[in-house]
């Protein structure tokens, strides 16, 4: 029967142990068959009979149970690992708006929310002021305070334009936003707007990166650009874009009543 069955490695195996007798059982619980439980006679020479295998069904069902717990609370605590996550992002998000609502000036609100995204939603930011075609890179962030000047160095490298196939000229263009969970180095280096992909591997070595529009009024004002470098290890999924558009959501509107209380002040002097 093994002969008929197994392949050469495996019936080279099972002679060189010189098998004698087996039983293979499921691990079976809640309807789930969450692998098999194997047992093997072999310098005993023992052969099973139908109480081994009864023994050998109910070995298989205690592990089985005990390993579908250990799943389960695995799942609850990456569940609550989740909603605590969650939950510090939204503080976080409700900071933010806070701390820029008090400016005045759009480009110094522009420049504040990049400063106060780090570290809480991205490991480094770059955010984009957008008039009259016109993209402008206003502030730069890094949870790393020593790096802040390379963000800048790299964000400036390259010329940002809403007529760009990709990244922030791109996102500004069209409104929408745009996620790579997960970069190779070289398309790091463009869409960070280095001209050395080596620039990127010594210095900020993004992995992720979400832009996302600001939008406000039927208008688009900028853009965000946030990275997940080595570092933190994050990347960037469905979650984390529904947060940063809430949070873009917040600041569009906040840096558009800069804007407009700016035109006001204008008109009125």
């Amino acid at each position: 029967l093994l002969e008929a069955r197994a392949d050469v490695e495996l019936l080279q195996m099972l002679t060189e142990i010189r098998l004698r007798s087996a039983i293979t059982v499921p691990l079976q619980a809640r309807g789930r068959t969450l692998g098999v439980l194997t047992l093997m006679s072999a310098e005993s020479r023992r052969r099973y009979a139908d109480a081994d295998l009864r023994f050998a069904e109910e070995i298989a069902s205690w592990a089985a149970l005990a390993i579908d717990n250990a799943q389960l609370y695995r799942q609850v605590e990456e569940a609550l690992l989740a909603a605590q996550m969650a939950r510090g992002q939204l503080e976080a998000l409700a900071r933010v708006s806070d701390q820029i609502a008090v400016s005045l000036d759009p480009d110094e609100a522009l420049r504040q929310l990049a400063a106060r995204v780090v570290p809480a939603f991205a490991d480094y930011c770059i955010t984009y002021a957008a008039a009259e075609g016109v993209v402008r890179l206003l502030g730069f962030a890094h949870r790393d305070p020593p790096k802040v000047s390379l963000v800048e160095a790299q964000g400036r490298s390259g010329r940002v334009s809403i007529d760009d196939q990709e990244g922030p000229g791109m996102v500004i263009r069209r409104g929408e936003p745009c996620v790579l969970t997960t970069l190779p180095l070289g398309l790091a280096a463009a869409e960070a707007g280095t001209l050395s992909p080596s620039d990127v591997r010594s210095g900020l070595e993004p992995r992720s990166i979400m832009t996302v529009p600001l939008n406000a009024r039927g208008r688009t004002l900028g853009a965000i650009m946030f990275a997940a470098t080595n570092d933190s290890g994050r990347l960037f999924d469905d979650a984390d874009l529904k947060i940063a558009m809430e949070l873009a959501s917040r600041a569009a509107l906040l840096v558009d009543n800069a804007r407009l209380y700016a035109e006001a002040r204008t008109a009125v002097r």
